[in-house]
């Protein structure tokens, strides 16, 4: 990928390098702070699990879960044409000598409330939930009887006869149709 003003630059930096490593680590970093204790979750449940298949399909359906909204928000671009939208595009204004952009002021904006939403409140676990501790106890206790009596097979044909239907749907939509009248 290429940005702006870099022009042929990139180029000369090499991959051993130190500075591409620290720079490979920063943006880890900052990666990492939300999908890092997600993923942390994810492998310690797998762990937990004892078993490397089990491990391995949870680990397939977190990256799905990942994976999924950017397939869908892509086809949804590509589809309505959301990038030749001009409400989507902004517009540029200047105060004195400084240009700005609605698009990055309302992502930069949007980024200093979610900033400081997490520092007053402790990475939101000091947040009150909807329902109280008691009520989220019930509920656990009445999903666990519930799954309880469903097995991993049923859950599997279950998953399986929706991804068959969404891929026959889908096969039905893509299919051209034919535009003249038959008789």
């Amino acid at each position: 990928f290429a940005l702006p003003g870099t022009g042929g630059r990139l180029g000369r930096f090499r991959v051993e390098s130190a500075i591409s490593v620290i720079a490979l680590g920063a943006l880890y970093g900052l990666a990492g702070f939300c999908a890092g204790p997600l993923l942390g979750a994810v492998l310690t449940v797998a762990i937990a699990g004892g078993s490397a298949a089990y491990g391995g399909v949870l680990m397939a359906v977190y990256a799905l879960g990942m994976a999924l909204p950017l397939f869908v928000l892509a086809l949804l671009w590509d589809r309505f044409r959301l990038g030749e939208r001009t409400w989507l595009r902004g517009r540029i204004w200047q105060v004195r000598r400084l240009r700005l952009h609605s698009t990055s002021v309302i992502s930069g904006l949007l980024f200093i409330a979610i900033g400081t939403l997490f520092m007053t409140t402790a990475g939101t676990a000091s947040l009150p939930g909807a329902v109280g501790v008691d009520t989220q106890y019930d509920l656990q206790s009445w999903l666990l009887r519930v799954s309880a009596a469903v097995t991993d097979r049923n859950v599997a044909i279950v998953v399986a006869m929706v991804v068959l239907t969404a891929w026959a749907v889908l096969l039905v939509v893509r299919r051209p149709r034919d535009r003249r009248r038959r008789p």
